[in-house]
């Protein structure tokens, strides 16, 4: 794996969704990180709903969401935390052009670090989402007739595909 440098990850947050992957490095290894397990989502009713910021999505889609540290210090001193988010951005930045040829939407959003939550509303339906304190990343899998599932850590773009694939029913494409 290639060194990462905090002021790089401070960058590609910054510009990820603008540059697309042409702008980041080839192929990497699979990163290991947090478990990627589908953690459901909690119930309407658990969450207070004044608040927190509602997202309008229409499915199916898939969410890129992530807290960034609130300044670049935190990089700086913890860099597994770096690591986790330059390698987040980069296979995030591999798995939209996949999702798109699939007919999926592909969003980026951010949450606060002290306050990760946000409510999803699809359709008539608003669910609430939060990222656990020590995850500041995860993707949200969101279809038309269901709650969203919640993924933690880091997943490759082929696992992003695949993932998004089960949930829509769809066939495999390149």
């Amino acid at each position: 794996m290639r060194p990462t440098h905090p002021a790089r990850v401070s960058l590609a947050l910054a510009l990820a969704g603008a540059l697309g992957s042409a702008a980041l490095p080839q192929a990497r290894a699979a990163v290991p990180g947090p478990s990627r397990t589908p953690v459901d989502t909690p119930r309407a009713d658990t969450l207070p709903t004044d608040s927190i910021r509602i997202v309008d999505v229409k499915a199916p889609a898939v969410i890129a969401i992530y807290a960034p540290p609130p300044n670049d210090s935190f990089l700086d001193t913890d860099d597994g935390l770096a690591t986790l988010f330059d390698d987040y951005m980069y296979y995030w930045a591999e798995s939209r052009p996949r999702l798109e040829k699939m007919g999926i939407g592909a969003l980026d959003e951010t949450v606060e670090w002290y306050d990760r939550r946000l409510r999803l509303r699809v359709g008539t339906r608003v669910w609430p989402v939060a990222l656990p304190d020590d995850v500041p990343v995860g993707y949200l899998f969101v279809a038309a007739d269901g709650p969203p599932r919640l993924h933690l850590g880091v997943m490759v773009d082929e696992d992003v595909a695949d993932s998004a694939r089960v949930l829509t029913r769809r066939r495999k494409t390149p």
